[in-house]
């Protein structure tokens, strides 16, 4: 089972949700250089820890774009039982329209995985390739995300302006329309002290897996309520068990002074 906790923490940033028509710079609140750390917990066994980045400004087939990664590691102890060592890539447009390409290096126990889903917006379809393995293209809708890009366009939403949250997300194997829903402002207990957090769910009806086998299966999103909108824990609880992630380190972007 301890496998289910990093296939979780990837349905944690495969739900939707909706952005506004455009988007302009302060409507983005992460700037390159940014770091959040997470610990991962199974029931109360520690398991690892996950970890997201924006890196610099790239360019995909000579277009601009944002670049964001995120690792997840299990820790010693766990290693010895199911050793999990996975890294996921992002691209999405400069002006956070849609995402452009999608990577993601899996190595799960004894299993490992080369995912790559390249955007054709002409055609407007993604495919998805596992080493030499290509599927066929899957149609995708305009402006759509990958499952790691999306969970930085739902921080450019302010929820206190829209409760409900649609966007199309693809793996490259289908393509699908979910929504987060805002359930109510609270406070949060950080190491930190107290602080403003907007509750989050997203609908888990359309991810599948254990999320669709469980009865009253829910996700749960805690979202520092200001400039930032960093996720600060996340925890779900299906029929194999619950999991939790807590933030334990942020650093902000900076902007660059050439």
């Amino acid at each position: 089972m301890i496998n289910r906790v990093f296939c979780l923490c990837a349905v944690f940033v495969f739900f939707a949700v909706a952005l506004p028509s455009s988007l302009s710079a302060r409507n983005i609140p992460f700037l390159p250089g940014e770091c959040l750390t997470y610990h991962l917990k199974w029931g109360v066994v520690p398991a690892g820890k996950v970890t997201f980045k924006v890196l610099p400004m790239t360019k995909i087939d000579g277009e601009e774009a944002y670049h964001f990664v995120m690792t997840a590691r299990t820790n010693s102890f766990i290693d010895a039982i199911y050793k999990v060592r996975d890294r996921v890539d992002g691209f999405v447009a400069a002006d956070f329209s849609r995402s452009l390409y999608y990577r993601k290096k899996q190595q799960e126990g004894g299993r490992t995985r080369d995912i790559k889903v390249v955007f054709d917006w002409e055609s407007m379809t993604s495919q998805y390739t596992n080493y030499d393995r290509t599927r066929n293209p899957v149609a995708i809708e305009p402006g759509t995300f990958d499952p790691l890009s999306v969970m930085y366009a739902f921080r450019c939403v302010d929820p206190d302006e829209t409760t409900e949250y649609t966007i199309p997300v693809t793996d490259g194997k289908r393509c699908e329309f979910g929504r987060l829903d805002s359930v109510e402002k609270t406070r949060l207990k950080t190491r930190d002290g107290k602080v403003s957090a907007w509750l989050l769910e997203p609908d888990m009806s359309k991810v599948g897996g254990v999320f669709r086998k469980s009865k009253d299966a829910k996700l749960r999103i805690w979202l520092s309520d200001d400039k930032y909108r960093v996720p600060l824990r996340f925890s779900s609880k299906v029929a194999v068990g619950s999991f939790h992630g807590v933030l334990v380190k942020h650093v902000p972007g900076q902007v660059d002074s050439d």
